[in-house]
């Protein structure tokens, strides 16, 4: 597994955490939608291992180790779990003269069956390096636990924010939404990994990006922090950096190499191998910019302003509504990876096309909640998504589902 720096906390997929605890207590919590328990014994310690939802992350899981038979004094216990992840966890912990019994649950585990290793390691030894490998089968049967899929089980999770905005997947075949807290929300068959950080967040998720593959993502906070998942490549942020005006959106590069940010005054802030074209950043601006979409044919970018307006940089400029009245302000926009076009989406669901075929809108329909974002379904189609997580779908743009 790769790391990734996340801004400084770890990944999701953690190949090792290590904690001290005072006591043996269960940490995290869990929904009642359990899995079978799988139980193992090494020396005098018996392990009985369960698998459940995870409260508060929608498609994540748990795993519950409860643990008999501990010695007092200082133990550390080792847990490694093969299947969709390979992950090891361990952690160190104080057992008192009169109890000999607890558990710990690992957070952050993607659902699925996983054969697990286990060990515990008392005072005065030193613990076995990771992972523990699994026993062979001359010992015995293969302990395993299963991660339910509670979003597969029919359990939706609800969005616990308001929604940012949507990413579509390189094949089309599902798309991911994303609220301002961070949370992630995959449908179809989006796997980013991204989302679901239980982190204090300094400031709201405001864009997100994905590498090549669809198999990792980058979401951006408005303070220029950067949250980097799976096989998406950690470049450089303006985390803990004094902008000007805070960023609204997020670009990648075609071999995911690289991502460039943009602010409000359209002031650009490239990482990795994306190259700085220009930007808006010293020009007066009759509208903040709400949005980048990047131009692989040309390596260039395109900013949107909150009229229609469009700045290009090494990219064909194709159209605008800068000087149309519009009914409400633009908020997102996507572009074709070859160059030949761009649309952007105003809050009120109208749809402006330029280089691409206009498929439909919601402009003049009654909405629930404003449009927040749109994302590409080939070159004909699209999807339209709202503050709720309501999802509009245009041009055959199948409709994967939505929280909401």
């Amino acid at each position: 597994m790769e790391m990734a720096t996340v801004r400084g906390f770890a990944p999701r997929r953690l190949i090792t955490a290590i904690g001290v605890v005072s006591i043996l207590a269960v940490a995290g919590e869990a929904s009642a939608a359990t899995s079978q328990a799988a139980t193992a014994q090494s020396h005098n310690v018996s392990y009985s291992t369960t698998g459940a939802c995870q409260q508060g992350e929608p498609g994540l899981g748990s795993l519950t180790t409860t643990y008999q038979g501990l010695a007092p004094g200082q133990n550390t216990v080792e847990v490694s779990i093969y299947g969709f992840e390979n992950a090891s966890f361990s952690s160190t912990f104080i057992v008192g003269a009169s109890r000999s019994s607890g558990a710990l649950t690992w957070p952050h585990i993607y659902p699925g069956t996983y054969k697990i290793a286990q060990s515990d390691t008392q005072t005065g030894s030193s613990p076995p390096s990771l992972p523990l490998p699994i026993k062979p089968p001359s010992v015995g049967p293969d302990i395993e636990v299963t991660i339910p899929d509670c979003l597969g089980n029919g359990q939706p999770a609800s969005i616990t924010a308001q929604v940012r905005g949507m990413l579509a997947t390189p094949d089309d075949g599902g798309y991911s939404i994303f609220g301002v807290d961070g949370n992630v929300y995959p449908e179809g068959d989006a796997n980013t990994g991204a989302g679901q950080y239980q982190v204090a967040l300094s400031s709201p998720i405001v864009g997100m990006a994905s590498t090549p593959s669809g198999g990792g993502a980058w979401l951006v906070a408005s303070d220029g922090g950067i949250f980097a998942s799976d096989n998406a490549g950690f470049y450089g942020s303006m985390g803990g950096q004094t902008l000007n005006k805070p960023i609204v959106g997020m670009a990648s590069t075609e071999d995911g190499k690289g991502y460039w940010l943009v602010a409000s005054d359209g002031g650009i802030f490239n990482f990795g191998d994306a190259q700085f074209h220009g930007s808006t950043g010293a020009l007066t601006l009759n509208q903040p910019i709400v949005g980048m979409a990047a131009d692989y044919a040309t390596g260039g970018y395109w900013l949107v302003a909150a009229d229609g307006g469009i700045f290009s940089f090494d990219a064909p400029f194709l159209g605008s509504t800068g000087s149309i009245r519009l009914n409400k302000p633009i908020v997102g926009m996507e572009a074709a990876p070859d160059g030949t076009g761009y649309r952007f989406v105003a809050s009120d669901g109208g749809v402006f096309c330029f280089g691409l075929p206009f498929a439909g809108s919601m402009g003049g329909k009654t909405l629930n909640q404003p449009i927040v974002g749109m994302a590409p379904f080939g070159a004909n189609g699209y999807w339209l998504v709202a503050a709720g997580g309501g999802i509009f779908s245009f041009g055959g743009a199948p409709f994967f589902g939505t929280p909401a």
